[in-house]
């Protein structure tokens, strides 16, 4: 083909290909030729060339192991792409590049896209880079950049986009190459920083060259905060010192760049002198952080100095406040560079005068909160800053902290403490809590590597102390308030920690124990909490705290013993007895109780469908208790509750009706009739705690004028032989302090309707439980599909307001309203369809006479779950209801339709229901692994 050539080079590293005329001893030559053009400064023309007209392309394989032959710090370049094209006679210059990845030092960069056009006179070139990534604070996405050179002057923009803290930036400057330097001339320019908007002043000018450093106007600003640049002649040399005023600098801009752990802020003014950069530099600051505030705490204005010495490579700090609360005088040294290798990388010396401890408050934040204090000593930390060493003696006074797992906070009025290599003493010291008893810490160790690997020996006694307090509004499976004399050791690493408690009550305390899964913290059998995919158990993170607790308790009187058997309704049994109790409970949710206790006197607090509250009291001297044989969850009871029904009346019984099936010629006696005063129900709580057989009985009080009354007997007796009679009478007694009608054969089976369930699971789950979950299960067997189900609810309410001459002064419930419904669900639980009535029909016969017919009311409900999470639902419905006020028993029947849509919303605290949802932010993209070395796991 004429005189071209072909020239291609096939590695496992690399493939080349050259193409075109060319002379290979003359390829430097055609090059430097164009870049002459550009850079004269620079580069030197080239010789007499002859006319090269040739294309090439390189494609890189894996060649990052490579690189460390050109230069250490440079890595990838793996499976990129240039070719370009030169033609001399045409005075044309090709570039394209394709580099996936590459990084020097910290510097990682993200798909380069390189595109260059040249001449004879001008070059133009265009990149944009995907990201340029330094840390996780600070990258650039999005980065273009335009260059375009010719005759050693070139016009250079720079634009980016959002970040995380550097949220777009817009950089145009005119660079001027010399022989011995560049000069670089800013056009109108900005940046943000944390939403803050800096502007570079148009025309400053910067001068770097080999010997000499000038700077004209350099001046950066974002409203009171500037930051100007100037030079003036040396008094040591010929060169320049460069000057670089701060005012007024706000330092939680910047800090998240150089300090990961800590939260800084304030305004810093300072001036900063770097003499003789180019030979010896020698680098000098003074300055003032005003408002200075570490984390949470103000600490208020502090005075800074620092200077560095190329000579020494040693960077000398210091920085002293005046501060009430926060007195002290610190200074220290980094050693950059030691060629005798004999000083410590950093050493910092601080002196503390009543200084507040707040500031160590990350350090515990695992175990201990609102720690507080202050301190007076000396303090030396040293060594690598990846392992430092914490040495000194320091007294603190006026301390507090709190132990999280049991929310006590003690106080410390004095102690002192040494930091030795690795631990720190707090040897032996009084403790007391918010009321004034005391304690003593007889042991307290504290190892740690430089606040890493936290690991705890601590022995603590007291004859009386508050251990306990906590409110149950987590998910503890114990909390109260408990005072105790006792022995307690804490040992172990952060991660395992063990807290051993020996002890007995020591003055009025309250123990509270969940005796099963709280329904009130999500776990009521009304909601169905729906989860979609597969739950992934979090990693354990490093420095995760983890707290096993071992409780040897000794029950007096002193204590009062709450067992929680529904914290939906509140139906408790509060204690007062003696035992000993062995519990062990973790903050990763093992809990277990062994022991028994042994009831003395307490009470039952039992709730009627949530709302009603009614006193059941312990009966004394019967041998109650409750025992635990490890799951808390599986407890013997036996237990015996009464509560005293007041000015219950016989005559609510009917007993007309009473001496007729009793064959008696006389009727009931008038004592009987004329009765008004108190009855007892006494229930029996035996087996299982979170299963127990109840059964009831009905009696009268000791002293009663009935007591051995044989009419009384015989009518207490007849309803005690029928299961269905007495749950009904049970369930009058607790709730309206009064007897129900007593069935007739024409009603026989309406009690047992109305108040099947009485007596199931606790006392105030009998109304809507059995018989809801009862049917479900029928359901679903017979159609086999999970999702039907049957809810059952009853009402009772009075109705001699609905017929004509009766005594409307007597109060008494003989009606009753009965709603059952049956759901079932589609679109995987999105829509659910729901089909019900209700039925409403009298108890006594009066109340039967009245409203012959039995109404069927038909209710009907769809809903939708326009959220897959059920927070946003739209319903549609219709129902009907009868109104019995329209007549005299004849009433009319009324219909309802609509739609609604409804919003949930979760919320801890009243003022959290306001906000909105806080967007996290948007994480730092993480340095991309090497491709070769990728994998991808589910």
């Amino acid at each position: 083909m004429g005189n071209n050539k072909v020239i291609t080079v096939l590695s496992n590293e690399f493939d080349a290909a050259l193409v075109g005329d060319f002379s290979i001893m003359e390829l430097p030559a055609a090059f430097r030729s164009f870049l002459n053009k550009y850079f004269p400064s620079y580069i030197k023309p080239a010789t007499t060339l002859k006319n090269e007209n040739f294309s090439f392309v390189i494609t890189t394989k894996k060649v990052e192991d490579y690189l460390d032959f050109v230069d250490k710090n440079l890595g990838g370049f793996n499976f990129s792409t240039v070719a370009g094209r030169i033609n001399s006679k045409e005075n044309l210059l090709d570039l394209n590049a394709e580099v996936p990845q590459f990084n020097y030092k910290n510097v990682t960069v993200y798909n380069v896209s390189l595109k260059g056009v040249g001449n004879r006179d001008s070059l133009s070139l265009e990149s944009s880079i995907a990201d340029v990534y330094i840390n996780d604070s600070l990258h650039f996405p999005g980065t273009t950049i335009k260059v375009g050179s010719a005759n050693d002057l070139s016009r250079v923009t720079l634009k980016t986009s959002a970040s995380q803290t550097i949220n777009a930036a817009s950089i145009a400057a005119k660079v001027q190459t010399m022989p011995r330097g560049v000069r670089i001339t800013f056009d109108k320019s900005n940046f943000d920083v944390n939403g803050k908007n800096w502007l570079i002043e148009k025309d400053g000018e910067l001068v770097f060259s080999d010997d000499l450093i000038s700077a004209d106007g350099v001046r950066i600003y974002s409203g009171d905060q500037e930051i100007l640049v100037t030079t003036h002649p040396s008094d040591i040399g010929n060169s320049n010192d460069v000057k670089v005023e701060l005012k007024k600098i706000n330092i939680g801009d910047f800090a998240p760049y150089v300090v990961k752990k800590n939260r800084l802020e304030g305004l810093l003014t300072a001036n900063i002198d770097i003499m003789d950069p180019f030979k010896k530099m020698q680098v000098d600051m003074t300055g003032t952080a005003e408002q200075f505030r570490l984390d949470d705490d103000s600490i208020g204005n502090v005075n800074l100095t620092g200077n560095y010495s190329m000579r020494s490579g040693i960077v000398n700090f210091g920085a002293i406040s005046k501060n009430d609360n926060y007195h002290f005088n610190v200074n220290g040294a980094y050693t950059i560079s030691d060629s005798t290798n004999t000083r410590l990388p950093l050493d910092i010396n601080g002196e503390f005068d009543h200084m507040r401890i707040k500031l160590l408050q990350q350090y515990l934040s695992g175990v201990f909160s609102d720690l507080d204090g202050f301190a007076t000593g000396d303090l030396r930390i040293s060594g690598p800053t990846d392992n430092l060493t914490y040495t000194g003696q320091v007294k603190v006074n006026d301390a507090q902290l709190r132990v999280n797992y049991t929310n006590v906070l003690y106080k410390i009025p004095a102690a002192s403490f040494d930091f030795r290599d690795g631990f720190i003493d707090f040897g032996a010291f009084p403790i007391r809590d918010e009321f004034g008893n005391q304690g003593s810490i007889s042991k307290g160790i504290l190892k740690h590597n430089s606040w890493d690997d936290l690991e705890f020996d601590f022995a603590m006694n007291t004859n009386k102390l508050l251990v306990l307090s906590t409110n149950g509004t987590g998910k503890d499976s114990y909390f109260g308030t408990v005072f105790a004399k006792a022995n307690m050791t804490l040992k172990g690493p952060l991660a395992d920690m063990r807290m051993d408690i020996r002890g007995e009550p020591a003055d009025s305390s309250k123990l509270y124990i969940r005796s099963g899964p709280s329904r009130e913290s999500g776990q009521a059998d009304f909601i169905v909490w729906k989860v979609y995919g597969r739950e992934m158990t979090p990693p354990r993170a490093a420095q995760e705290s983890n707290l096993t607790v071992n409780l040897d308790i000794s029950a007096n009187n002193y204590a009062n013993m709450y067992v929680i058997l529904d914290e939906l309704t509140g139906d408790i049994i509060q204690a007062n007895g003696h035992g000993n109790l062995k519990i062990k409970a973790g903050t990763d949710g093992e809990f277990n109780i062994t022991g028994r206790y042994d009831i003395d006197r307490g009470n039952y607090n039992f709730s009627f469908q949530s709302f009603l509250r009614k006193p059941f009291t312990l009966r004394e001297g019967v041998g109650n208790y409750i025992q635990w044989k490890g799951d808390p969850y599986d407890a013997d009871i036996k237990v015996d509750a009464e509560y005293h029904a007041e000015n219950v009346r016989f005559s609510d019984l009917g007993l007309d009706q009473f001496s007729i099936q009793a064959g008696t010629s006389g009727g009931v006696n008038s004592a009987v009739r004329k009765y008004r005063g108190e009855v007892v129900v006494v229930a029996s709580l035996t087996e299982k705690l979170m299963r127990p057989n109840i059964k009831f009985t009905i009696e009268l009080p000791q002293g009663s004028a009935l007591k051995n009354d044989p009419d009384a007997l015989a009518i207490l007796q007849r309803i005690q032989n029928d299961e269905n009679e007495l749950n009904k009478q049970v369930a009058f007694l607790i709730v309206f302090n009064s007897f129900g009608p007593l069935q007739t054969g024409s009603q026989s089976g309406l009690g047992n309707i109305a108040f099947e369930g009485v007596v199931i699971g606790s006392i105030s789950g009998v109304v809507s439980s059995a018989l809801s979950k009862w049917s479900s299960n029928i359901f679903q067997k017979i159609f086999n599909d999970k999702s039907i189900k049957v809810n059952f609810n009853a009402q009772l309410y009075s109705g001699y307001n609905l017929i004509d001459n009766t005594d409307r002064n007597k109060i008494n419930y003989d009606r009753s309203n009965l709603n059952l419904n049956i759901g079932k669900s589609f679109l995987n639980e999105r829509l659910t369809f729901t089909f019900g009535s209700a039925l409403d029909f009298g108890l006594s016969t009066e109340q039967a006479q009245a409203t012959k017919n039995l109404q069927f009311l038909p209710d009907i409900t769809a809903e939708w779950k326009i959220r897959q999470d059920g927070k946003l639902v739209l319903t549609f419905f219709y129902r009907d209801s009868y109104n019995y006020l329209t007549g005299t028993g004849v009433g009319a029947r009324q219909n309802r339709s609509g739609a609604s849509i409804s919003y949930r919303r979760d919320f801890d605290k009243f003022g959290e229901l306001f906000k909105g949802d806080k967007k996290k932010k948007p994480k730092a993209m993480p340095p991309a692994p090497k491709k070769a070395d990728s994998a991808r796991t589910n």
